[in-house]
C-alpha cells in the first residue's frame, strides 16, 4: 500500500493517503477516486532547472497554504503552527539508518522539500527535487537542562523561503539511549 500510494503520488501529482488504500478499496474505486483528485489537483504553473541540474516545480499555494503563508509574512518569528514531539529511544540504534529514514521520508513526500517564495506579487509554492534534510546529532550526555533545551527547540521558527519546513534532531545521551525531536 505504502509503495502504491507513492507511485499515485509521483505519477499523477495528487496527494494520496495510504489509509485509504488500506481500506481495501477495489480498482474501480480508486480509479474513480484519483479522477476526482486529478480534477482538483493544481498543476506547476512553473518548472525550472537549476544550475547544478536541480529540476524545481512551482504550484500555487492552496487555502491552507496561504493563511499559513501571510500569517508567517506578519510574524515571521511567530512559531504557533510549529508541531513538535520528542520521543525517547533506548536499546541499539543505527544512526544512519534513522538518518537514511528521514532522508527517505523527504523523497517520498513533496511537501517536506517544498519552499515558498513570492513571484509576481503572488505567493507560490515551489517543491525541490532535493532539499538538504536538517538532521542534527547532538552529544547531551553531560546535558542536565534537556527541558529547556526541547523547549528552545520547538519555537525556533522556520525560514519558509529557504527551508527545509522541517527538522530532527538526536540527543545522544548514551550507547543506548537517545532523545529524537
Amino acid at each position: 500500500a505504502i509503495e502504491m500510494a507513492h507511485a499515485i503520488e509521483s505519477n499523477f501529482n495528487v496527494e494520496w493517503p495510504m489509509a485509504s488504500l488500506l481500506e481495501g478499496p477495489s480498482l474501480r474505486e480508486v480509479a474513480t477516486q484519483l479522477r476526482a483528485k486529478m480534477d482538483h489537483a493544481t498543476p506547476p504553473i512553473a518548472a525550472t532547472t537549476e544550475p547544478d541540474g536541480t529540476r524545481i516545480l512551482s504550484h500555487r499555494l492552496s487555502h491552507g497554504q496561504q493563511a499559513l503563508w501571510f500569517l508567517h509574512r506578519l510574524n515571521p518569528s511567530n512559531t504557533a503552527y510549529n508541531v513538535s514531539a520528542a520521543a525517547r529511544i533506548q536499546g541499539a540504534l543505527d544512526v544512519n539508518a534513522l538518518e537514511n529514514a528521514f532522508v527517505a521520508l523527504a523523497q517520498r513526500h513533496a511537501s517536506l522539500r517544498s519552499t515558498f517564495d513570492v513571484v509576481a506579487g503572488q505567493p507560490i509554492q515551489r517543491i525541490h527535487e532535493h532539499l538538504p534534510l536538517h538532521f542534527e546529532k547532538i552529544d547531551a550526555s553531560s546535558a542536565s537542562q534537556l527541558d529547556d533545551w526541547f523547549g528552545e527547540e520547538a519555537l525556533r521558527p522556520f525560514d519558509f523561503s529557504a527551508g527545509p519546513l522541517w527538522r530532527g534532531s538526536l540527543l545522544e545521551r548514551g550507547n543506548d539511549e537517545h532523545v529524537l525531536l
